[in-house]
């Protein structure tokens, strides 16, 4: 089926959800079942484009709440570097992880992230053997992983995703 995510993203547009909704929840009117809305009334202080970067927290904070996060968790983020990956570790420490590790081929970009979060984020530089990835996981979480968490996108192979599962306790 025709899907929006989000209004980034159109996958497999074959019914014309596209042409119909081109913008889609970033249209300026857009119709929605008042079941999925969130009101930001008391932002009105806020301006529109620090509003707009709540998007990026919505697919991410979705998933850590069904997946049932709890504070003082070790939490690892696969695919930190990137748009929903950077996110899901900032929420990570808001919602109250006590470490999160978050792990990317891109050295810089987790760098930045350790400056950003501050100190309860731990980067591991991943080299592409899920066992060594594995046990690099392990380390920096002190031995004990509570919740794997799959924010890569356009992987070429699963060696990240089965690092990150294979560093759990």
């Amino acid at each position: 089926p025709a899907q929006i995510l989000m209004g980034l993203t159109g996958i497999a547009d074959d019914h014309g959800m596209l042409a119909a909704w081109r913008d889609g929840t970033l249209g300026e009117r857009i119709e929605m079942p008042a079941s999925v809305l969130t009101s930001l009334a008391r932002l009105n202080h806020v301006a529109a484009d620090r509003l707009s970067a709540l998007g990026k927290f919505s697919v991410p904070l979705g998933g850590l709440t069904r997946g049932r996060l709890t504070a003082g968790e070790t939490l690892v983020v696969s695919g930190a570097s990137g748009y929903f990956g950077s996110a899901a570790v900032l929420l990570g420490v808001a919602l109250g992880a006590a470490r999160v590790i978050a792990t990317s081929r891109d050295r810089a970009a987790l760098d930045a992230l350790r400056l950003a979060a501050g100190p309860r984020v731990a980067p591991v530089v991943l080299q592409g053997d899920a066992a060594k990835d594995a046990a690099a996981i392990r380390d920096a979480a002190g031995g004990k992983v509570d919740f794997a968490f799959d924010m890569v996108g356009r992987a070429g192979d699963p060696t990240s995703t089965l690092a990150a599962l294979n560093a759990l306790r």
